[in-house]
C-alpha cells in the first residue's frame, strides 16, 4: 500500500507542478500509441532533430528535482512497480483519461 500511495503521491505533485505540460505530454503519448512503428520512429527523430537546433534539455525546476529525489527514496525502498505493473496503471489511467473525454 505504502507503494501505490507514494506513486500516487507523486502523480499528483507532478500533476500539479506544471499541468499544462503534463497534458501535452499526455496527449502525446497518446496520439503515439495510434501510430505504426516507423511513423514513432519518425517523431523520435524529429524530436531529436528539435533539441539539437536548441540546445540542451530544459533545466528541471526546484520541485521537479525534489520529486526526482522522492523517486530515487521511493525505488531505494522497495516501493517501486514492476514493468508489468507499471504498463498496467498507464494503460488503465489512459482508457480513463479517453472514457472522461467521450
Amino acid at each position: 500500500m505504502a507503494r501505490t500511495e507514494a506513486i500516487s503521491t507523486f502523480s499528483a505533485a507532478l500533476a500539479k507542478a506544471d499541468e499544462a505540460r503534463l497534458a501535452a505530454i499526455t496527449a502525446v503519448v497518446a496520439e503515439l500509441s495510434s501510430l505504426d512503428t516507423a511513423a514513432v520512429l519518425s517523431v523520435a527523430d524529429g524530436l531529436r532533430e528539435m533539441q539539437a537546433r536548441h540546445g540542451a534539455l530544459r533545466q528541471l525546476s526546484p520541485r521537479e528535482l525534489d520529486l526526482v529525489a522522492q523517486s530515487k527514496a521511493d525505488f531505494a525502498a522497495g516501493r517501486a512497480y514492476g514493468v508489468e505493473e507499471a504498463f498496467a496503471r498507464i494503460d488503465a489511467g489512459l482508457a480513463a483519461r479517453r472514457a472522461a473525454r467521450v
